[in-house]
């Protein structure tokens, strides 16, 4: 989870490097990060993931919403999460959310205040297995999946925000011509023990028929009354084949390379026909074949010799692609894999971006990268990169 800036200001204070798995109070020492904001409060960020704080420091200015981390668990925590917390000018606590709750009687620090309670989902999906969330220090294992064979249990698993006893969020498991094979309600009055829930998560096991029709099955939620949040699976089909894209680094030139073809990898791990390249130890899963999505190609190009840049770019935005293999300082190399495209800039479920960065034509020499960490982007546009957005959405 990305921690961004509730508000413009400078950093004042920064501490990163400390371990950030602590399962008990301690008295180790978190990752922070404390910004000063025009009106001379200072807001504290604390127990944040090591090693992803913002690259910026002491000093520097930051804006509303700029990344400044990710939610860990260092210092003094029981678990993940982002201690928020705002002082006035005079070094006084303050409490942000002005309600019934606030004792010091302090007025809303919200540009606008949600209620209390914001009950949706926050995601659903399938797995072919329950979710498994272990005691700290343990890592989670959500076993998502998207392709199922008939007679297979599909565990549709929603995962809420502010679930309160009392509330009815219905699921309903969609055949590829509509007609329903499964519904339920969940009756949080019979099975919840407390009156409220932060984050929650629920799932059913569903059995597919022995007979199960082939193509794109739907899991949706109703929640709260009257919002749909849906998502798909497939039936009788299997995942693509899955391929890994390696990121390669020339020092000679400050350049920025990936493929996923496995020959070319062991060509640039001996040194020939092409030298000077080296692994980042970076890399990331892509799809060698469409699949029943039919997801797009990767395009890759390189500039044209005497017309274009000595560097590569990849991209699976279908116009993109288009408009590119026409602009004659770029020439067409190859599919280098096939991955999801993001619709306005957002990936599409169980997948996640791969973000596009662009050294802005550093030193007469330009380059881009392909980032799945936003603590490297932001390490990144620090040094004078541009982020370009989601180019890409990846298998998880």
């Amino acid at each position: 989870m990305v921690v961004v800036a509730a508000a413009a200001g400078v950093i004042v204070n920064k501490q990163d490097g400390n371990f950030d798995r602590s399962c008990a109070f301690n008295g180790n020492p978190p990752n922070f990060i404390f910004v000063r904001h025009d009106d001379g409060s200072v807001a504290w960020y604390l127990h944040m993931k090591s090693g992803s704080l913002t690259a910026k420091g002491i000093g520097d200015a930051v804006a509303q919403g700029e990344f400044l981390g990710i939610v860990g668990s260092s210092g003094s925590s029981t678990t993940p999460h982002l201690h928020f917390e705002v002082y006035d000018s005079g070094n006084q606590l303050v409490d942000p959310w002005a309600g019934a709750c606030n004792q010091r009687g302090t007025p809303s620090r919200w540009l606008q205040q949600e209620p209390y309670y914001v009950p949706r989902v926050n995601h659903l999906a399938t797995s072919d297995a329950p979710p498994e969330f272990p005691a700290c220090p343990g890592i989670e294992a959500p076993h998502f999946q998207q392709y199922f064979a008939p007679g297979q249990v599909v565990y549709a698993v929603g995962y809420f925000r502010d679930l309160r006893k009392g509330d009815r969020p219905v699921w309903n498991v969609y055949r590829p011509d509509g007609a329903a094979l499964f519904s339920a309600e969940f009756d949080t009055a019979a099975q919840l023990t407390g009156d409220f829930y932060a984050s929650a998560y629920y799932y059913y096991a569903v059995t597919l028929p022995p007979d199960a029709p082939p193509g794109e099955w739907t899991f949706e939620i109703v929640y709260p009354p009257g919002t749909r949040q849906r998502t798909t699976f497939f039936v009788g089909a299997t995942e693509p084949q899955r391929l890994d894209a390696v990121e390669y680094y020339a020092p000679s030139l400050d350049h920025y390379f990936i493929t996923a073809f496995p020959e070319e990898q062991a060509a640039l791990d001996r040194g020939f026909p092409v030298a000077g390249w080296v692994r980042t130890g970076v890399s990331f899963p892509a799809y060698g074949a469409p699949g029943p999505r039919a997801l797009p190609p990767a395009c890759r190009f390189f500039g044209t010799p005497g017309r274009g840049v000595n560097s590569h770019f990849y991209t699976t935005i279908p116009f993109e692609c288009a408009a590119v293999k026409e602009n004659p300082g770029w020439t067409f190399e190859a599919n280098a894999f096939n991955a999801a495209s993001p619709a306005n800039g957002v990936c599409p479920d169980i997948t996640r971006p791969l973000y596009r960065m662009y050294n802005n034509g550093m030193r007469a020499s330009p380059n881009h990268r392909y980032v799945t960490d936003l603590a490297t982007a932001t390490r990144m546009t620090a040094a004078g990169w541009l982020l370009e957005g989601a180019a890409m959405c990846l298998p998880q």
